[in-house]
């Protein structure tokens, strides 16, 4: 029986791999604005000080939100690569093409 479709692995493979990077970068984003602006802060008037905290808040809660999402993209990605990969290896068993 002739193969009617195929998926791309190594595209599949490539968005695993960046949605990991995603994760990475936003890490990396967070740390460099942390430790960039506490030193600015130390200069800074105290009201000023205040502000730039509640929003600092703000942005690691969204900061968070999205590495969570990244990860839960990849698992579900994860997911569906190891189902589409079971499916297939259970069709080629099925008709003959696994023996």
């Amino acid at each position: 029986m002739a193969t009617t479709y195929s998926i791309n692995w190594g595209a599949v493979n490539e968005v695993l791999s960046r949605l990991s990077a995603v994760q990475t970068h936003i890490d990396g984003l967070t740390s460099d604005f942390d430790s960039g602006n506490t030193k600015a802060l130390a200069e800074w008037a105290s009201d000023v000080r205040e502000a730039f905290n509640s929003h600092k808040i703000e942005w690691v809660k969204r900061s968070h939100e999205m590495q969570e999402q990244a990860k839960q993209a990849q698992a579900v990605a994860d997911s569906c690569k190891q189902g589409y990969e079971g499916a297939y290896t259970a069709g080629m068993q099925l008709f003959g093409g696994g023996r």
